[in-house]
């Protein structure tokens, strides 16, 4: 096999300094779409076995990084030090998927026939043609709106008629309302049976525009209207004047690091070379999330949601925080953000996020003016600043390990159906 990359997916810096302590020389990826390897190409981390499985079938070698942990150290990131003590080593795996077997109490596949993992055949045509929702509401009420004008002007005609009738018969002594009946009658009886006659047509168009899209409706779960979220990459154009961000626990190897990381400068901690030389603590994404948001001669508030575990830190994570900005001409706040949460309890991390975006809105900052970042902590924190931030002029942002910040628009349209 041709020799190939070696990647190392994973975006804690305890396992890419392990990596480097054993002389594993590989490209860090915070994210790895399986379609990107191919043969010769060797994949290192703890990925989910259908993404390892999906690496192994485009040729491509997977290696697992195995750890015996103990029930007390899940959950939070390791130092190097730790993972050895944890027996940390490299395997190779070669995962495929087999056919399911039935689960009990679950229908099992009907004799010659596959399992279906993907919902039916029937899901899988409505997934497809989702789209074809929109096309076909617009062309139904547009063929709608046209039938309607052309009635509309077929009954201004039969009332133009009736009010200035061409050889109408009316009797001398008739009086105005029975002259008018005897016109309309005269007039609108065989316009609207010519009108029934030459529009049966159109009514038949009507009736199938109907049909298919109550069929369309009743497909999609009998809802007229669904939502979609969709989320723009935006380019940086310009600094927030405050950031909310959750603060991860360090380990007592990262915090040892602080010391030196103190004389240095904000540009050699966050910059593209920091792993290379030495800087690999957690909190160096942080930093690098302030300083694309640091403007010489401006204030920068930064709102911090921390954890029990993490509470403790925040002076230290303050002090080396002002000291790297304070050379760059910016100055910078740095303040709890309430209580401590579970960052793993979704209400108890909205509840925070909510709670800080209200606490700066009273101080007078502006929706354009704040930014959620999403890079420390958990899922929980990421989908909390999302949801805030939705249909608002309010950004979120995450920063990759080479130290790009990328900000995100999420919104929510109203979408015609689709899944």
């Amino acid at each position: 096999m041709a020799e190939g990359r070696v990647l190392f997916v994973g975006r804690h810096p305890g396992a890419l300094a392990w990596a480097a302590r054993r002389g594993i020389v590989a490209e860090p990826v915070a994210h790895l779409d399986p379609t990107e390897v191919g043969p010769g190409d060797r994949v290192l981390g703890t990925l989910p076995v259908h993404v390892a499985a999906a690496i192994v079938a485009r040729g491509a070698r997977y290696t697992h990084l195995v750890l015996d942990l103990p029930a007390d150290a899940r959950g939070r990131d390791l130092d190097p030090d730790e993972m050895e003590r944890f027996g940390a080593r490299l395997v190779d795996y070669v995962p495929v998927p087999v056919a399911p077997a039935p689960l009990p109490g679950a229908p099992a596949p009907a004799a010659g026939e596959p399992a279906d993992v993907t919902g039916g055949l029937w899901r899988r045509l409505r997934n497809r043609f989702a789209g074809w929702f929109s096309p076909l509401a617009g062309a139904a009420l547009l063929g709608l709106g046209a039938l309607a004008a052309i009635w509309l002007g077929s009954a201004l005609e039969a009332l133009a008629g009736a009010l200035w009738p061409q050889g109408v018969a009316v009797p001398a002594d008739a009086g105005f309302l029975e002259a008018m009946r005897l016109r309309l009658v005269d007039v609108f009886t065989p316009n609207l049976d010519a009108v029934a006659g030459a529009h049966a047509l159109d009514a038949a168009l009507a009736a199938l525009f109907f049909g298919l899209v109550g069929l369309r409706l009743f497909i999609v779960g009998r809802r007229v209207l669904r939502t979609r979220i969709t989320a723009s990459i935006a380019s940086p154009t310009r600094a927030r004047s405050a950031v909310v961000m959750a603060l991860s626990s360090m380990s007592a190897g990262e915090l040892a690091q602080l010391a030196s990381a103190s004389e240095a400068t904000l540009e050699a901690v966050c910059g593209p070379n920091a792993a290379s030389a030495g800087w690999t603590f957690r909190w160096v994404q942080n930093l690098r999330a302030l300083r694309h948001h640091l403007r010489p001669g401006r204030r920068l508030r930064v709102e911090v949601l921390v954890s029990k575990d993490s509470e403790g830190q925040l002076a230290a994570f303050r002090a080396l925080a002002t000291r790297l900005v304070a050379g760059t001409g910016a100055t910078l706040e740095v303040r709890q953000a309430g209580r401590a949460v579970d960052y793993d309890d979704y209400r108890d991390v909205e509840a925070a996020v909510a709670q800080s975006l209200g606490a700066l809105v009273k101080e007078g900052f502006a929706f354009g003016d704040i930014c959620f970042d999403t890079t420390s902590g958990t899922k929980p924190i990421s989908i909390a600043c999302a949801v805030i931030t939705m249909n608002r002029e309010l950004e979120f942002s995450y920063v990759a390990q080479s130290g790009q910040v990328w900000l995100f628009d999420a919104r929510l349209p109203l979408a015609w159906g689709g899944e």
